[in-house]
């Protein structure tokens, strides 16, 4: 996940909103490099570093949410060396939601689904599973239970122009509904195409809907 920078970055989440996917963060540091302004490096390098630090301790703490949030940075790319075994980290995904991790469950079940270890898919340079090794019937089926206690999953999001890191809701079944409708990764099926756009529609609604204290009550620091 490479994530751009200022303005650029600004702009996608204004437009994308609930349902987006933040860019990756590698990229928003490289892009401020491209445009050589020195502030923005340092800015992105500070939001990156409070956001890892966040990150080692909720994994003190022993809390999921760090193991997911870990397993994030090293499929985002968002630390030096990163772990890109494809396997490994769909292994450290399975370790998260079993600690009860939902939001490894709903992204284990998009890696399952389309194959990439970041949960949108569009990442073009992130470890990716062989197609041997998906189960898009199975990915759904964890969907389906995480859903059950949460429609989304928290996905960081550091915002140079706010000076803000944060972790945002994403609604998981954006990324669904289109491959029943198209039937690009499972069956085409009218019925579950329906289903899980209005699954999206109603997560969307419901997010909006959360009151102020829903986001300051998280262990971390969450926006919408």
């Amino acid at each position: 996940m490479n994530i751009r920078w200022l303005w650029i970055f600004s702009l996608v989440v204004a437009i994308v909103g609930l349902t987006a996917c933040a860019p990756p963060v590698g990229y928003i540091i490289k892009e401020a490099n491209h445009q050589n302004d020195a502030r923005a490096v340092e800015r992105g390098k500070s939001l990156l570093a409070e956001h890892l630090k966040m990150v080692d301790k909720l994994r003190a703490e022993g809390d999921p949410m760090g193991d997911y949030l870990w397993t994030r940075a090293n499929a985002d790319r968002l630390i030096p060396n990163p772990i890109s075994d494809p396997l490994v980290l769909k292994k450290m995904y399975e370790d998260a939601s079993k600690k009860g991790s939902t939001d490894a469950q709903h992204v284990l079940g998009l890696m399952l689904l389309n194959g990439s270890s970041t949960p949108s898919g569009f990442c073009l340079d992130c470890p990716v599973l062989k197609p041997e090794d998906r189960n898009p019937e199975l990915g759904i089926e964890l969907i389906s239970k995480a859903s059950e206690k949460q429609c989304f999953y928290w996905s960081v999001e550091l915002d140079g122009m706010a000076n803000q890191q944060c972790l945002t809701p994403v609604v998981t079944a954006l990324y669904v509904w289109p491959n029943f409708r198209d039937g690009t990764l499972v069956p085409k099926d009218a019925v579950q195409a329906t289903r899980w756009k209005q699954l999206k529609l109603s997560c969307a609604e419901k997010l909006q809907k959360l009151p102020p204290q829903f986001f300051f009550q998280q262990k971390f620091p969450a926006c919408r």
